[in-house]
């Protein structure tokens, strides 16, 4: 029954009568039995792509692509020195660029943090002397408050060459240190050029200096500190304080 079936539906496949022409014959079409169509092979792993599309090269083909793979493998090879020595050259450069703007940063730093001087009066001297030396507070006090007015001065000065930012200087105090000897001692300096609140508290900003005074020679050397940040977030560059401000 099955067979018949299959024979009568091609039988009404070949030859179909048109309703418009009844004269003309509807062209053959074609057909196929259930289960004997044509079967394409499903695509297979990504990777295996390349595999399969060689394997349904010609071999006229295949000799084409592998002449283009040698040429390939050739232009990368004879191109590598190249890319390595620019490489090379552009590590040295940056290297070079990194240096000069260290021994710039360290040149600066040095400027910033050099000793300044100062000369205490003949006058002022005698006093001292009189007092019993630097290890006497009233002396050491006498030399702070020279000491105070020379460093403002020098802040000013720096503030209006636009080297320390200010705007300006509100107050500069200068505190002799406890251990102190007859002829020298030394201070910790602070120029204050901001005030602030914040969260109920009173902040301020400045410079600190380190300084000190030298009673034989009458001089006042100070220089300006540079500390390290608590919490540094990249590389910082420090110079040590010179031993005449301490």
């Amino acid at each position: 029954m099955a067979d018949r079936s299959i024979v009568d539906a091609r039988a009404r496949a070949v030859i179909i009568l048109s309703t418009t022409e009844p004269a003309r014959k509807v062209p053959k079409q074609s057909w196929t039995p259930p289960g004997q169509g044509d079967r394409h092979e499903p695509l297979p792993a990504f990777l295996k792509l390349p595999v399969r599309g060689w394997r349904k090269l010609s071999p006229r083909g295949r000799r084409v692509v592998a002449a283009l793979a040698l040429l390939a493998v050739a232009a990368i090879a004879a191109a590598w020195p190249s890319v390595v020595r620019d490489r090379e050259a552009g590590e040295r450069q940056r290297a070079r660029i990194a240096a000069a703007d260290k021994a710039a940063s360290l040149r600066a730093l040095r400027e910033d943090q050099r000793p300044r001087h100062a000369l205490l009066a003949p006058a002022v001297k005698r006093r001292i002397s009189a007092a019993g030396g630097l290890e006497a507070a009233p002396a050491a006090a006498l030399v702070a408050t020279r000491l105070e007015s020379a460093v403002a001065r020098d802040v000013r000065a720096r503030i209006a060459a636009g080297k320390l930012e200010g705007p300006a200087l509100l107050r500069t105090s200068c505190e002799p240190v406890r251990d102190r000897s007859r002829g020298g001692a030394d201070y910790n300096c602070f120029a204050l050029t901001g005030r602030s609140r914040g969260g109920g508290r009173v902040l301020q900003s400045g410079y600190r200096f380190s300084a000190r005074a030298q009673l034989p020679r009458g001089t006042l050397a100070w220089c300006k500190e540079n500390p390290r940040p608590l919490h540094p977030t990249s590389f910082v560059l420090s110079v040590p304080i010179s031993p005449e401000c301490r």
